[in-house]
Parts: C-alpha cells; sequence; structure tokens
C-alpha cells in the first residue's frame, strides 16, 4: 500500500512539473515583441529607397544620407555599405539602429519604383512596401548600437497618392543638430520663412517641381541669386530636404533634413 501511495504521489509531481514546463514555453511564445531573442516587426508599410550609381559622388551620396526612421535604403556596391541594405529600426527610445537586411529579394530590389533623384550617372527610386520580419539589435565594444533584420516577407504596395504638402509651420525631425530647431513656414503657394537658430528670419519666393523633386528659392529682397535644390514631400505633411545648416562638426557632410508638420 506504501509502494501504491509513494508511485501515485511521484507521478502526480510529474504531471504538475511538466504543466509548469509547458506553462513556461507558452508565456514565451506569447510574448508579442520578442522572438527567438528578436523583435518582431508584422506588416509595415515603409519605403524601399534604391540607389544605382557606379560611383560615389557628392552630388547624389547626400541624398542616401536620409533619415532611415523605419525604412528601407538599398546602397551601391562600393563605400561602407557595400551594396548591403539596411533598415532604421527605432526603439522605444526613440534612437534609430541600422540594422543589415538579411532575405531581400532580387525581385524587388529590380522593380521600377517611384522617381525621388536623377543626375547623368546615379538614379534613386522608392518603392513602397508592406514588411515582416525580425530585428536582433546588439551593442558593440564601443558602445555603438547595431543589428540585423531577418525579413520573414516584403510584398511591393504600389504607388501612393501624390502628396500635397499642408502649409503652415515645419520643424525638422533629422538630423538631431545639437536640439537646435530649423523651422519653415509656408505662408503661402508662393512665399515661405526660413528660421534659423540665432540668424534674423529669411523671406523667399520659392516655386516647387513636383516632377524632379526640386524647389526653387528666391530672397525677396533679390540681393542673393536664386537656388534650386533637392525637395521631396514624402506625405502631405513631411518632406525632405537639401541641409540648411551647412557644415557641423557631427555631420561634415551635406545631409537630407527631414522636415514634419508642427502640431
Amino acid at each position: 500500500m506504501k509502494r501504491l501511495y509513494l508511485f501515485l504521489t511521484v507521478k502526480c509531481l510529474c504531471v504538475l512539473f511538466l504543466f509548469a514546463v509547458a506553462g513556461i514555453s507558452c508565456s514565451k511564445e506569447d510574448d508579442p515583441g520578442k522572438q527567438e531573442g528578436g523583435i518582431q516587426i508584422e506588416n509595415l508599410q515603409t519605403r524601399l529607397r534604391i540607389v544605382v550609381s557606379p560611383s560615389v559622388g557628392s552630388d547624389v551620396e547626400h541624398v542616401w544620407r536620409a533619415n532611415p526612421e523605419n525604412m528601407l535604403i538599398h546602397y551601391p556596391p562600393y563605400g561602407s555599405y557595400k551594396g548591403n541594405t539596411y533598415f532604421g529600426y527605432t526603439d522605444e527610445k526613440g534612437e534609430t539602429v541600422l540594422c543589415k537586411v538579411k532575405n531581400l529579394p532580387a525581385s524587388v530590389k529590380e522593380r521600377k519604383g517611384e522617381f525621388v533623384y536623377k543626375n547623368t550617372l546615379s538614379t534613386i527610386t522608392e518603392l513602397n512596401v508592406q514588411l515582416s520580419g525580425i530585428v536582433r539589435t546588439e551593442t558593440d565594444s564601443l558602445g555603438k548600437k547595431q543589428g540585423t533584420m531577418e525579413l520573414t516577407s516584403i510584398v511591393p504596395t504600389g504607388p501612393k497618392p501624390k502628396p500635397v504638402l499642408q502649409l503652415g509651420m515645419y520643424a525638422h525631425t533629422y538630423p538631431t543638430l545639437g536640439g537646435k530647431s530649423v523651422k519653415i513656414e509656408f505662408i503661402d503657394r508662393k512665399i515661405l520663412k526660413l528660421m534659423k537658430p540665432g540668424l534674423p528670419v529669411k523671406t523667399y519666393h520659392y516655386e516647387i517641381f513636383d516632377t524632379e523633386h526640386a524647389i526653387m528659392l528666391k530672397d525677396v529682397t533679390g540681393v542673393v541669386p536664386e537656388q534650386k535644390m533637392f525637395f521631396h514631400a514624402i506625405s502631405d505633411s513631411e518632406f525632405e530636404t537639401d541641409c540648411f545648416c551647412g557644415y557641423t562638426a557631427e555631420y561634415p557632410g551635406q545631409v537630407l533634413m527631414t522636415f514634419k508638420k508642427a502640431e
């Protein structure tokens, strides 16, 4: 009788242990943000920017240096990026980490995208895509974050309606420039004001050329010659354009600035 009681006790303990292990396993699998040590991204609507250029040139390289936040950029086969594709994963702190992308199908890279920029040698296009994947990040010995993104699916979603930029005040969101803010106010469809920290407000006549992604600026005083620069409307309330800041210690090269409409 004692043996039977001992056998039943051990059997019950084994069953309880198996349930406990299964419960731990299920709780791990039910975590929506993690998978195999990574961060699961599901059905993200974003853009794939494709750069085709036979050589590095200052007149096109700055267009690669756009705000990579939650978008893909496929680079030419030279320089530090060596033909790879990177995804700018933005973490919970708002920090964007460049993640090398795995499993990007050649058929997606070869699709014809929306025109962004072109000169005699270089072309940049964009595709609207929906993607899912797993992001894994780590911090190297120098304290810099880096990572990888393993795509589980990516589907081109076709062109979106042409953006019509809203009038009003826009503040730059990229690059950070040490927290200093550059602002642009579109007064109407012909006049804008440029506000840079510590400098007088400048007023310009402007004209946007949608087909070539450019903007013409002409100082209302007529003293400064008119200038034509890169200008790309991302949405009705966001655009990117050539850097108004000039040389900075943090960004020694020319970098595109991203502006979003102020709330």
